[in-house]
């Protein structure tokens, strides 16, 4: 009995180690395969920017507008899901020389974590891009939520062997890796009216997301080895966001994270109400605008600019006069932007 029981339990460690290496083995195949297909990784040959980040750079910036410029942002991607998305397209895209990151208030913020390992985001991005994960970034999800990892990767490895058998294709479209998302919607006389019977918000602190941070770093240090220059641009929001409340907590962490990274700061930039989708986006008409100015200063030689931040502030100054000038002179009153405030 005892030595059927033996038995027993060595077929089913070597049932299980079989099939463990299967299933690795599969991984290992179909991974290399996607990562290695050639022009699946692409972009526009004339593509010398890219732009990358959550929303609030997937709704403000029509690379239609901006010239030799993509845009790869999309929302709900935390920077563990942007980096694996920046190595790909870098490797396999020479041409590109620059990197704009959005870096907004909330992606600071602990609810990052979430949106690096929680269930829903793993299905959502980690499903689109675990074959381009290495083992430092499958270590960060298995110490943090490793049920729903195993989850996500079965439903990744289905899709990856699907992808890999095909003929080529472009899996930056295929995946949906992101882009430039149009909204005509505009709901900020709502929110700001629920904000009116709302306690105001204080200034205060906010728990910090290490690993968000941490894969920030991990961006910039990968555009580094390719010599690609980084940037960390903020879309503007409205001023009634509650994320700008943790602003000087904000600061702090670039000053002490990424000093030495250009920031190229839109926060003043004076969007008037009509062209918000709501408090953090823009619409189309606010996406158009910006992505237009953007053009116009890359186009000036901001990239390459000693001090690109004084040429967007001389653009925010110059805005402010010309839309205060027009009001004045056609309604007879004068604008004030309070997220014009440093």
């Amino acid at each position: 009995m005892k030595k059927r029981s033996l038995n027993f339990l060595r077929n089913t460690i070597k049932f299980v180690s079989i099939f463990s290496g299967c299933i690795l083995l599969l991984i290992v195949f179909s991974n290399y395969i996607l990562t290695n297909k050639e022009g699946s990784f692409k972009v526009d040959a004339n593509a010398e920017n890219l732009i990358i980040g959550h929303s609030h750079s997937e709704y403000a910036y029509s690379d239609h507008l901006i010239e030799n410029t993509i845009n790869l942002s999309q929302s709900g991607d935390a920077y563990f899901y942007t980096y694996l998305k920046v190595k790909q397209v870098l490797k396999s895209n020479p041409q590109i020389k620059t990197v704009l990151i959005e870096f907004s208030n909330n992606q600071i913020d602990l609810k990052m974590n979430d949106w690096t390992w929680d269930a829903i985001h793993l299905d959502a991005k980690f499903t689109k891009l675990s074959a381009f994960a290495g083992i430092k970034d499958y270590s960060v999800l298995l110490r943090n939520n490793p049920n729903d990892v195993f989850k996500s990767l079965s439903i990744g490895l289905r899709k990856n062997i699907e992808m890999s058998i095909k003929t080529p294709s472009h899996i930056i479209e295929e995946k949906d890796w992101g882009g430039f998302q149009k909204t005509e919607k505009n709901r900020i006389d709502s929110i700001l009216k629920r904000q009116q019977i709302s306690k105001p918000q204080e200034e205060g602190l906010y728990e910090i997301s290490d690993i968000n941070i941490k894969y920030l770093e991990n961006i910039i240090a990968y555009c580094n080895t390719k010599n690609v220059t980084p940037f960390l641009i903020r879309t503007p929001v409205h001023e009634s966001y509650h994320y700008l409340d943790n602003d000087k907590q904000f600061d702090s962490i670039r000053d002490l994270h990424f000093k030495s990274i250009t920031f190229l700061d839109f926060k003043r930039y004076p969007i008037l109400n009509s062209q918000f989708a709501d408090d953090s986006h823009l619409n189309f008409k606010g996406a158009t605008e910006l992505s237009s100015e953007l053009h116009s200063l890359i186009k000036n030689g901001l990239l390459q600019s000693e001090n690109p931040q004084q040429k967007i502030e001389d653009l925010i100054t110059n805005k402010i006069f010309e839309r205060s000038h027009f009001y004045k002179m056609n309604y007879g009153y004068d604008l004030s932007y309070s997220n014009t405030k440093n």
